[in-house]
């Protein structure tokens, strides 16, 4: 018989559009959100006749292009450039978080969705019913990432810009863009993470530069040209209880590059490597682990502290273009319309079994290096000549 081709996704979900965001809510449940503005509540509960099932799903609404602009010309951003009307482009970069409520008598939360057009618009959504409640203007190109936090929500976009809104408690509909970062307009800025509890700022662009702002002043502290022949892509952070900060980025010519921000603010190159045969879409960390997948349909897994390849998964038929960890599973989504589940046990078998096949092909190295100096052969002429040397001594005694 043929052997059979090992298949390492545990689960497969299946949409109609390019995924573009999944998120774990935990108790068996997962968002996804696609380009075709689609959000669905998947139901993971499994038995032996019922696969995973989409409990729910709602048509996000596209922002309206008559919406005035809710944001200010801070920054030097023009304003005949943000009024423009947001041609029909579809979504590029979704963001979800729970923002907390204080209408009604018990209050609580509520799911707010975030998502990015490729015309700049930014539209806001309740999670629950799928309604638009929020239309951001301002961005001119397509938007790239989203982070929203308990009072702001940065953008940043494809025209080299970083754009901080503040969240108005009872309605977003209110928001207003407070200022603007600049990176260049022909320097598109690809992601961003915040630091230090939100004082300071990192930000990749396309030029290859590693950017650290201070959010309190709005000024550039510290710049690293991180890949001098292409331009980045992702980037994932890990801060130490001591202070300092490791970046982890991902470059369109397929490498991963580690840079290491001290205590006092200086940049550092700690290393890098080729990770994949395609752009490095998503970076995350997870377990003291390296999660990144690409433009060549695979997900590989790294350590953190020395780079060293672990794992590898395989399955999905398109470019992975996110990431999602969460319940001893990583979730990923794909422009072949589907979502795959990868189960972590078994992928820390697989790095078990390999560290011990290492380890005896070290061991069996070793051995085949003493035999080979001092084999059979030259262990019976070294037993000859020290049986001749004491039958000389005891004739001469």
């Amino acid at each position: 018989m043929a052997s059979r081709a090992l298949k390492y996704w545990k689960d497969r979900l299946r949409v109609q559009h390019c995924v573009l965001y999944i998120q774990s809510l935990g108790d068996g449940k997962l968002l996804s959100i696609s380009s075709d503005a689609g959000l669905r509540f998947w139901d993971l509960a499994q038995n032996e006749k019922k696969q995973s099932q989409c409990k729910k799903k709602l048509e996000l609404q596209p922002p309206k292009p008559e919406a005035p602009e809710l944001g200010n010309t801070a920054g030097g951003v023009m304003a005949s450039k943000s009024a423009t009307a947001a041609k029909s482009c579809g979504l590029c970069t979704v963001y979800t978080y729970l923002a907390s409520t204080q209408n009604g008598k018990e209050g609580g939360t509520q799911a707010i969705v975030f998502g990015g057009y490729e015309s700049g618009r930014i539209a806001a959504w309740d999670g629950e019913d799928g309604e638009a409640i929020g239309d951001f203007a301002g961005h001119t190109n397509c938007v790239t990432t989203l982070v929203a936090s308990a009072t702001d929500l940065l953008s940043a976009s494809m025209d080299g810009s970083i754009r901080i809104w503040t969240l108005e408690a009872d309605s977003i509909a209110n928001a207003e863009c407070k200022y603007v970062l600049e990176f260049g307009d022909a320097n598109p800025v690809a992601d961003f993470a915040l630091l230090k509890n939100g004082d300071c700022l990192a930000a990749c662009s396309w030029d290859g530069n590693l950017r650290i702002i201070d959010m309190k002043t709005q000024e550039c502290t510290g710049i690293a040209e991180v890949c001098s022949t292409a331009g980045l892509r992702s980037m994932c952070v890990s801060e130490a209880a001591t202070g300092e900060v490791l970046v982890f980025m991902g470059t369109e010519d397929c490498k991963i590059c580690c840079w290491k921000i001290h205590v006092n603010g200086e940049l550092a190159e700690v290393r890098s490597w080729k990770a994949h045969d395609g752009d490095v879409n998503k970076i995350r960390i997870a377990y003291d682990k390296l999660f990144s997948c690409s433009e060549d349909r695979t997900i590989r897994i790294w350590d953190l502290r020395t780079g060293f390849f672990l794992d590898e998964m395989r399955g999905h038929d398109g470019a992975i273009t996110c990431l999602c960890i969460a319940d001893k599973l990583c979730w990923s989504g794909s422009r072949d319309t589907t979502i795959r589940s990868w189960d972590l046990d078994d992928m820390n078998l697989r790095i078990w079994e390999r560290k011990q096949m290492r380890r005896e092909d070290l061991l069996s190295h070793q051995v085949e290096k003493y035999t080979s100096i001092m084999g059979v052969g030259k262990k019976k002429a070294s037993g000859k000549r020290a049986a001749s040397k004491k039958a000389g001594k005891r004739k001469k005694a």
